[in-house]
């Protein structure tokens, strides 16, 4: 009698291991992922507020420029400038902006207000919260894989020991290891993606405010000295690996955000 229950309910079984495992694989993966992501996140912010502090504050100059590029994107929060004589670029970390001293009005003149405008934006978007929401996935991808992996490999065994082939549940198993093993090799290109939309809307948002496309453009081909192939395909494919676009695509952006008319240049 026990046979014949186990033959009746062997169908159900299986139909409820397909589509539980792969459910609980996931969902413990993206817990993982977020609890791993917030985790580090809160030590990423703890550990770059005590290398702020010591930098130092702004001139005068510099820091009513930053106030009116401030002012021009309709942002009311305080968020502190500093400057650095030893990081030789601009970003924006732990709600403040930091700038390397050729990016300020004396070295970069009125690309500077760009720049401003460009980190100003990431604040205001959070593009450094979505940045970190983006590790999730990837995060829960890796553990998706080995326990994918554990998983296909222990129906594998069950199924060999005891049916003497792979039945409907080891092809499940199979197939998401598949899938998370591909999932796992494209999240750092999607990520890459991700980003390099973040900083076409920041460039987005800098123009619009500034409304110099001669200063942005000057700026943007001072901060990018990597050399790039000349053939724009070859530059979309090249940047594929890049969190930043590069010059020539950057441009072309900011020219088509004035053909939009979204806002008109002048020398």
């Amino acid at each position: 009698m026990a046979m014949n229950l186990a033959i009746s309910y062997a169908p159900y079984v299986v139909m409820l291991t397909m589509g539980g495992v792969p459910a609980l694989i996931g969902g413990v993966s993206l817990l993982y992922g977020a609890v791993k992501t917030m985790l580090s996140y809160r030590r990423y912010k703890r550990d770059a507020q005590k290398k702020i502090q010591g930098l130092p504050a702004p001139c005068s100059k510099i820091k009513s420029a930053f106030d009116r590029v401030k002012n021009s994107m309709g942002i009311k929060k305080d968020i502190p400038l500093r400057v650095s004589n030893v990081f030789d670029g601009s970003c924006a970390v732990a709600e403040h902006v930091i700038l390397g001293e050729s990016y300020t009005p004396e070295q970069a003149g009125k690309g500077a207000e760009f720049v401003m405008a460009h980190e100003l934006a990431h604040l205001k978007n959070k593009d450094t919260d979505l940045t970190k929401l983006a590790d999730i996935p990837m995060q829960a991808s890796y553990l998706a894989v080995f326990s994918s992996m554990a998983g296909a490999l222990g129906f594998l065994t069950w199924d060999i020991l005891v049916t003497g082939g792979m039945q409907s549940a080891t092809k499940a198993m199979v197939s998401l290891c598949g899938l998370a093993m591909v999932n796992t090799l494209a999240q750092p290109l999607l990520r890459n993606t991700f980003e390099r939309t973040l900083e076409f809307r920041a460039d987005r948002d800098a123009i619009c405010a500034t409304q110099d496309a001669i200063a942005a453009y000057g700026i943007i081909k001072k901060t990018d000295r990597q050399s790039h192939p000349k053939s724009i395909p070859v530059q979309r494919c090249a940047q594929f690996f890049s969190t930043h676009p590069v010059e020539d695509l950057r441009v072309r952006r900011i020219q088509k955000v004035f053909q939009r008319g979204k806002s008109s240049p002048h020398a």
